[in-house]
């Protein structure tokens, strides 16, 4: 409507006169979504089975009479709107497209819901690219996530809050790339992380606490690399009390120098060096004695001679032995505390295992017995229970499965079996419940399901009966519950269903009966309610509807009637409401459709009280004719008429909030007069103009006028070809003028003035390109000078200065492109100092002298904003 797209201008003096431009804020295309308008052509993409629409396109006329989707909007099943976006139409070459693989992108806002209701996401486009504030939204309608964008990339901070509306995260974006510090927050507000980027690397040092606050560790980047500094691991790890627990040296991201393990006391647990990402030289393991529990050593990596470890009790824990080319001699050994071998094995240079493995448990007995071939497993592999007895066993050939693998549960009872052939399942296969009774039987052939298929609930009771072909569907197929009674029945042939599937209720009530005829629905199609009550009898013909179709309430009453040929809906379709105490049902809708299954005719449909909701014609698929739509009272809330699918004359609707609104309409575009009406409750019942103004070829054009509720003109703008363009004036309740400007090509130029509603002058500044240029005054209503701001270019530029009533100057200030640059100075109302500060493009800078009323003085020195 005019009103929301125009005047929000003339309702406040700041979006007149704006604010000082030394601001960066991004401007987003838009900041709410396109009110849908009468003109537009909705098409529904997408459809739920039910009919019901999940997906719906709105189509209008752009500026060349060329049509164009406007409008995206998705729907949960549940009829709730799941995502509402604006769109726009972009070339092929241009960036939009690269994102969205489509012509068609977002442009202006998108918002995405939850199937309840609730507000996901907020986004801002332009052209395809996020620009704007994207902001997330956590299900209570608390704030989750905040990041906004120029044109795709981020920029400016990003903000990130726990559900308790604590900040969780905070950074600062430029250009794409993160920049200075970003910190993350414990849900207590305590801090987490703490650290530094530069054009988008980690750069410095980087911090993470505990949440008692306590420093948890510490880290070093440089271009993005962890890395040491002189006499400065890159890595340290703290607990709780602040006792160093690990040090780690970095050079350009790759381990190189030392890295170190503490005990509890300080004492060095762990002990190697690196060189390049390896291990050189000795690996050493202590006790919170000093006591030395392990070592080996390394070269270039590798592992050569004696590598051992032992318990605290001095038993061995791990021994290991390697020739100098770093290649074992034999088995590692591992052991626990009571001297007990727990495993044996080799590995290769890539540590990964290689060769035979075995494992056992605390008591000495067998737990695994493998072969590994370069980490994956080769030949027998067993595993036994810590009672001795098998667990599982089977065969591996080239690492893949192959022949009779077997499980077992721990009372030696058959628990699984089956067949691989070079990793795939072949033959039958059983699984066994722990009492012995199967519970399921699969045959496969090629790792297909072949042959019969069935499972068993642990009494013994069949559950699910099939049959397949080379892993296709071939037979007939039973389920039934666990009281026996039977679920589902039918058969398919190849895939294809064939004869009648039934599938019943738990209580063994018949739920849907289909009849198939080579793979396709054909027949009589039923559907019954849990009491055995008839819902829905159609019938199908080669997979499509055909003929009557009736749907019913539980009570037996009509809930619709339908008729299709070929599929597609003909003749009259009935909905009706349930019956409330009355035996005959009402009728919801009455929808007609001409032989090819498009809309003819009237559409109608109704309240429950029988009051007409709608009444909207068509002709043969395309409006045409009077479009209506009503309340329960059988007032009118919208009247269009349609001429071939396109507006044409007098569109009235009535919102929400009570407004009454009218556009004239010529070929589908606005073009005439246009009104708006105050809601009856606002004017005590009078019809009181709220807006007025014309269109021609849907564009606004002349002379707009706003009234307050009494009656009184509260602004008047002028408009050429839609753009603002001449005289506009804001008018104070009194009539006296509020503000006075003008435009040219929608952008503010020349001389404008800001008035009190006494008539005397508030406020002047001129504007050139919609920007401020010169100096902007402001007055007292007795006439003298308030403040004074000179401007260029839109941005404040040189001496800004502030008096009192009394003509005392309090505040004077220097700018260079928007930014503080030089010295400002603050006095009190009786003239004395109060502030004294130089700044440097927009930073503190050199000596800030703060005074009290008696004279009394405190310096500060900053630097580059930094207090020194």
């Amino acid at each position: 409507m005019i009103k929301r797209l125009l005047f929000g201008l003339a309702a406040t003096s700041t979006l007149l006169f704006g604010h000082g431009q030394n601001e960066t804020n991004i401007v987003p295309v838009a900041t709410e979504l396109r009110v849908r308008l009468p003109e537009w052509r909705p098409d529904i993409v997408k459809q739920f089975p039910n009919g019901a629409p999940e997906l719906v396109l709105f189509y209008a006329d752009n500026d060349q009479g060329k049509e164009e989707p406007i409008k995206r909007i998705q729907f949960y099943e549940n009829g709730h709107p799941m995502e509402e976006t604006d769109l726009t139409v972009v070339e092929e070459n241009s960036p939009g497209f690269e994102a969205w693989k489509s012509t068609t992108v977002p442009h202006g806002v998108g918002i995405r819901f939850r199937e309840t209701g609730e507000v996901e996401r907020v986004g801002h486009f332009d052209r395809g690219l996020p620009h704007g504030p994207m902001k997330i939204f956590y299900p209570n309608g608390q704030i989750h996530h905040l990041t906004t964008f120029n044109h795709g990339n981020p920029e400016g901070k990003i903000l990130s809050y726990h559900e308790n509306g604590q900040i969780s995260a905070e950074g600062q974006y430029c250009k794409g790339k993160l920049v200075g510090d970003y910190a993350r927050f414990y849900p207590n507000g305590e801090r987490e992380t703490l650290m530094s980027y530069a054009n988008g690397e980690l750069q410095g040092k980087m911090t993470e606490w505990y949440e008692n606050g306590t420093e948890k560790a510490e880290y070093h980047y440089a271009n993005g690399k962890l890395q040491s500094g002189k006499n400065q691991p890159a890595l340290i790890f703290y607990d709780e009390n602040h006792t160093i627990t690990e040090v780690r040296d970095y050079h350009q991201g790759e381990l190189h120098g030392e890295h170190i393990q503490y005990h509890p006391n300080e004492r060095q647990s762990y002990h190697v060096r690196y060189n390049s990402g390896k291990k050189e030289g000795k690996e050493e393991w202590f006790d919170d004695n000093g006591k030395l529990l392990g070592e080996g050593e390394y070269h270039h990596g590798k592992a050569i001679g004696k590598h051992w470890r032992k318990h605290k009790n001095d038993t061995m824990a791990f021994l290991a032995t390697y020739d100098k080319k770093g290649e074992l001699k034999e088995p590692i050994r591992e052991f626990d505390e009571n001297g007990q071998k727990i495993a044996e094995y080799s590995i290769n240079d890539e540590e990964k295992l290689q060769g035979k493995f075995q494992s056992w448990f605390s008591d000495g007995k067998l737990q695994t017995d493998a072969f590994y071939v370069n980490g994956e497993l080769e030949g027998e592999f067993k595993q036994y229970f810590s009672s001795g007895k098998l667990k599982l066993k089977g065969n591996y050939k080239n690492q893949l499965k192959d022949g009779l693998f077997q499980e077992w549960f721990e009372d030696g009872k058959l628990a699984f079996e089956g067949i691989f052939k070079e990793g795939n399942r072949e033959g039958d296969f059983f699984e066994y419940f722990p009492s012995g009774q199967m519970k399921t039987k699969r045959h496969f052939q090629s790792a297909l399901f072949h042959g019969d298929q069935k499972d068993w609930f642990e009494d013994g009771t069949l559950s699910v009966e099939a049959r397949y072909d080379i892993g296709k569907k071939d037979g007939t197929f039973r389920s039934w519950n666990q009281e026996g009674k039977l679920l589902f029945e039918g058969a398919f042939n190849q895939d294809l269903p064939i004869g009648t599937h039934t599938s019943y209720y738990d209580n063994g009530q018949k739920f849907e009966v289909f009849h198939f005829l080579d793979g396709k629905r054909e027949g009589k199609h039923e559907q019954f309610y849990i009491s055995g009550k008839l819902k829905l009898s159609e019938t199908f013909k080669n997979d499509l509807v055909e003929g009557k179709a009736i749907g019913y309430n539980e009570d037996g009453s009509e809930a619709f009637i339908r008729v299709a040929k070929e599929g597609k809906p003909v003749g009259a379709q009935k909905e009706f409401y349930p019956p409330n105490g009355e035996n005959k049902a009402i009728l919801a809708n009455i929808y007609h459709h001409n032989d090819i299954g498009e809309l003819h005719g009237e559409q109608k449909s109704f309240y429950p009280n029988g009051i007409v909701k709608t009444s909207i014609h068509y002709e043969n698929g395309t409006l045409h004719g009077m479009k209506g739509l009503w309340d329960q009272e059988g007032n009118l809330l919208e009247e269009s008429k349609y001429v071939n699918g396109k507006l044409d004359g007098r569109h009235f609707e009535k919102d929400q909030e009570g407004r009454e609104i009218v556009y004239h309409y010529k070929n589908n575009k606005r073009d005439g007069l246009h009104y708006i009406y105050y809601p009856a409750d606002v004017t005590n019942g009078e019809k009181i103009k709220a807006l007025e103004g014309t269109y021609k070829e849907n564009k606004v054009d002349g002379k707009v006028t706003e009234y307050d509720p009494s009656g009184n003109i509260i602004s008047v703008t002028h408009y050429k070809e839609g753009k603002k363009d001449g005289e506009a004036q804001l008018y104070h309740r009194n009539g006296r003028f509020a503000i006075t400007l003008n435009f040219k090509n929608d952008l503010r130029e020349g001389p404008s003035q800001q008035y009190y509603p006494s008539g005397k002058l508030y406020k002047e500044v001129t504007f050139k390109n919609d920007l401020k240029e010169g100096v902007e005054n402001t007055y007292f209503e007795n006439g003298h000078l308030n403040s004074s701001y000179p401007y260029k270019n839109g941005k404040l530029e040189g001496k800004a200065k502030h008096w009192n009533e009394s003509g005392i100057l309090i505040f004077q200030g220097e700018y260079k492109e928007g930014n503080q640059h030089g010295t400002f100075l603050k006095f009190y109302d009786d003239g004395k100092p109060r502030l004294e500060q130089t700044f440097i493009e927009g930073k503190l800078d050199g000596l800030k002298k703060s005074f009290d009323q008696d004279g009394k003085v405190v310096e500060t020195r900053y630097k580059s904003g930094v207090k020194q």
